[in-house]
């Protein structure tokens, strides 16, 4: 029988990167200590036998992970056992040290071919050699277990995890601790899963978990349905979050929705709330992505909307909701003034924003209808000599004679994306006269474009250059937009009425067919937005009366201006008594907190304040000129259109909050309302917006909850990207790609 008697090592403590220990471990006698073996309960499921019965540490035990060379001291009394099973002689061997490293290394004894023995320590798991002599320590042992060997089961430290990074240092020199946290980990992963738009099942790929392992050898590896799992509890905690924002914003929201559609033909609805927060930044926040049933009627979709503002306990705050140009759309919100235009603002009546980056799409479809000609002929030669790549070789040559770009290459065209049309023919015009050369050397001439081919296809570059910029304006997020409406859409209308007078007879054709489509859909002009013009201080009031006298004439164009300046003073008297109230309550609650009479005398002194305060407001008002803040914004001189460029129109707000306070909290209101339902390269395309193959295979309420965790996880990190368009510029990228190639491989 063999007596232990252990001696509890002295603590020691060192700096890592990623693990520390705090203080010795509590050891008693027959289990002692050893920290070395401390990760082995983390990483391997079953301990050897020589591990003698050692208690193990939780998993949540703070860990040293280059254990010092803790030893045992070890008193062993061997009895030996005679044949008859008498004791013969007891020997006592005195006290022999054992390190904790020997549960890793096995002693050899080895001979040299010259017939000399050494002692010599084995690795249990990589069978490496090391020298090893009595009394000498065990210290390159450990390291060899900590730093080199690759088959050690309890994880393999990598050298460079012992070095601090600056990361892990704070201001003034200090070191910052970490400590691992299995739960933050995997809240990490989800995030990662879900703003990377994983699949779930990457998390059980082998290289994933070799890759895991690597970063941190105690991270335990989920499966696809617990990462899922994670992903779904991670958005209901952000949902939450962002509800209490929204609970307490003290402005109205406006909303975007749009359809998309799965490759499984199944309709989903996005709705968006737009909003300006008290230190008067503009918000956009993804709020539901949800399944529509079919048919999408109007019925289908004004209850889905409503369903969500519901859900989000936003009813009463709705001031405008901004939709595609479809009737569906229209009956919809119809029914929406219909059925809820009581929680509506002033019922709804100016609610409805029609998407100016669709209304400008067709304008555009229209007028490629008249340029088709032109466009086939451009489109064929760029075709033509991209198409081999020794024709490619040839004009470039060619352009090379002639000074021109050829790193630029040619561009191509999509049908789906009429932005790429301009580029197609911007490019094409560049290169014109190496186009003509090549044509003429080495082409067919059935390729050749007349001077007046190009003269066309120059004009309407020049001419579609104006949407192309108007849309980029339109389909902006990080911007007000709706302020900047009504001075758009009067330049492009002037640009029609111009181009309508144009010598060429295909140019006049193309303006007056795109400005028939321009009254259809702007020649009244939706109020909100003009009431957004006017809280621009660069426009304000001016601008639109310029602009309805010259095109209307004085006399129309005055009464239209009066129709919006007595739209403006309504809305602002609706504003001017909501402050009123708000402040009465802020007297009342003063007064209720100040007051130490019974309840009884207080309910009386409260209802007398109150109608103080009533009678107050309506003497004061009578004394004052009314709308004063009106007067004095409007008589103050605009700030002009020379300050586009570096003008904060959200920051001026702020900076005079103070001197207009009723007309800063409307500007927080109608500034953030959105004139498109996309934004970016999206807003180009005619295609339809469709869920990526991967995401159309989950569940709707999976669907949702990954595209909504996602938009709302980019917004806290600032992320310059917008989810939604986003995905659908990838999936344009995706069609004009395979557009090209099928093109080119047919050529």
């Amino acid at each position: 029988m063999a007596r232990i008697k252990t001696s509890t090592p002295h603590p020691r403590t060192c700096t890592g990167s990623t693990m520390s220990m705090e203080g010795p471990s509590n050891s008693t006698p027959n289990q002692p200590s050893q920290s070395s073996q401390v990760n082995e309960n983390l990483v391997t499921s079953s301990p050897s036998a020589t591990e003698k019965n050692l208690v193990m540490p939780s998993p949540s035990s703070e860990i040293h992970s280059n254990v010092p060379n803790s030893e045992i001291e070890v008193n062993v009394e061997t009895e030996k056992i005679d044949d008859n099973g008498n004791n013969k002689e007891i020997e006592n061997h005195g006290k022999a040290r054992r390190s904790a490293v020997w549960d890793d290394f096995k002693k050899e004894t080895l001979t040299d071919k010259n017939g000399n023995s050494k002692i010599q320590a084995t690795c249990l798991h990589c069978n490496h050699h090391l020298s090893y002599m009595p009394g000498h320590g065990t210290s390159h042992l450990r390291r060899h277990i900590d730093m080199y060997c690759k088959k050690n089961p309890k994880g393999n430290k990598d050298i460079k995890q012992l070095l601090l990074s600056k990361s892990s240092i704070e201001a003034g020199g200090q070191i910052k601790p970490f400590k691992f946290n299995q739960v933050e980990s995997r809240q990490s992963l989800a995030k990662f899963i879900i703003c990377a738009e994983l699949p779930f099942r990457i998390v059980e790929h082998p290289y994933f978990v070799e890759f895991s392992k690597s970063l941190q050898p105690l991270f335990h590896c989920v499966s696809r349905v617990t990462v899922r799992n994670d992903c779904i509890t991670l958005y209901e905690v952000e949902k939450k979050k962002l509800q209490d924002v929204l609970s307490k914003l003290n402005s109205r929201v406006s909303f975007t929705s749009d359809m998309w559609t799965s490759n499984q033909k199944l309709g989903y609805m996005t709705l968006t709330a737009h909003y300006i927060d008290g230190d008067f930044i503009l918000r956009k926040r993804i709020l539901s992505f949800k399944k529509v049933p079919y048919p999408h009627t109007s019925y289908v979709i004004s209850d889905v909307i409503w369903s969500c503002i519901r859900e989000w306990e936003l009813d009463d705050k709705v001031l405008a909701l901004t939709l595609d140009n479809a009737s569906s759309n229209d009956s919809a919100v119809s029914k929406l003034k219909e059925n809820y235009g009581e929680k509506l603002f002033l019922h709804g009546v100016h609610m409805h924003i029609r998407c100016c980056a669709h209304i400008l799409n067709i304008l555009v479809q229209d007028g490629l209808k008249v340029m088709q000609n032109a466009i086939d002929n451009v489109r064929n030669i760029v075709r033509y000599v991209g198409a081999t790549p020794s024709r490619m070789q040839m004009f470039n040559e060619i352009a090379s004679q002639k000074r021109l770009p050829k790193k630029k290459g040619l561009v191509y065209d999509v049908s789906t994306r009429w932005n790429s049309t301009y580029d197609m023919l911007a490019n094409a015009i560049s290169y014109k006269d190496a186009f003509m050369i090549y044509v003429q050397e080495h082409g067919n001439s059935s390729l050749l474009l007349t001077h007046d081919d190009w003269k066309k296809s120059e004009l309407f570059c020049k001419f579609l250059k104006h949407f192309v910029e108007a849309t980029k304006v339109f389909s902006g997020f990080k911007y007000p937009t709706s302020n900047l409406y009504f001075k758009e859409i009067w330049n492009i209308r002037g640009l029609l009425v111009e181009e309508a007078c144009n010598f060429d007879v295909t140019i006049r054709n193309l303006a007056s067919e795109m400005q028939r489509k321009f009254d259809k859909y702007w020649r009244h002009c939706n109020k909100f937005l003009c009431i957004a013009t006017v809280l621009d201080p660069r426009l304000k009031l001016g601008y639109i009366s310029f602009s309805y006298m010259k095109e209307f004439g004085e006399i129309v164009g005055e009464e239209m201006v009066n129709e919006i300046l007595v739209l403006f003073n309504d809305i602002y008297d609706i504003y001017e008594k909501d402050a009123q109230l708000a402040n009465l309550s802020n007297v009342v609650c003063v007064d209720s907190l100040e007051s130490s009479c019974s309840k009884e005398v207080v309910g009386s002194k409260r209802k007398h304040d109150m109608d103080y305060m009533v009678w107050l407001s309506k003497q004061q008002a009578v004394k004052r000129p009314k709308r004063s803040e009106i007067d004095i914004y409007l008589a103050e001189q605009s700030l002009g259109l020379m300050s586009d460029g570096d003008f904060n129109l959200l920051g001026w707000w702020k900076n005079n909050a103070n001197i207009y306070p009723i007309l800063a909290r409307m500007a927080r209101d109608f500034l953030a309302i959105p004139i498109s339902t996309v934004s970016s390269e999206s807003a180009f395309s005619t295609g339809g917006r469709v869920i990526d193959p991967h995401r159309s295979r989950l569940n709707p309420d999976t669907i949702e909850a990954l595209i909504c965790t996602q938009d709302w996880l980019h917004q806290n990190f600032n992320l310059d990207e917008d989810v939604l368009s986003s995905l659908a510029e990838e999936l344009d990228q995706d069609s004009l790609e395979k557009s090209n190639e099928s093109k080119e491989r047919m050529h």
